[in-house]
């Protein structure tokens, strides 16, 4: 298995994979893992987390490719790990550290 992404090499989904990006997260929509291949590099390594607010965070662990967004959730959305709100930031370097250090990546 690959290495997972460093922190330094994020990356925005391209305009032209928007569509396909929002497809493959509309999948197990309460679920931090998705459970899909990403549509950019067909690895499955796709995450969301929402901090429980308005703030949602999806990102594909194998290619780096991240988009961030603030919206009033749907859903109820429990975080399975805490993140420090001082932490956040639009890319979820943070997040993966939190989900690491529990063992969930």
């Amino acid at each position: 298995m690959e290495d997972p992404v460093e922190i330094h090499s994020w990356k925005g989904v391209p305009v032209q994979d928007s569509a396909r990006w929002n497809a493959a997260f509309s999948h197990n929509p309460s679920k931090i893992k998705v459970g899909v291949p990403c549509p950019l590099c067909g690895r499955i390594e796709l995450f969301r987390w929402r901090d429980g607010g308005r703030g949602l965070w999806e990102w594909c662990n194998g290619c780096g490719a991240v988009e961030h967004s603030t919206a009033i959730p749907l859903m109820e959305w429990l975080p399975e790990v805490s993140v420090r709100p001082r932490q956040l930031t639009a890319l979820p370097s943070s997040i993966v550290e939190a989900l690491r250090e529990v063992r969930f990546l």
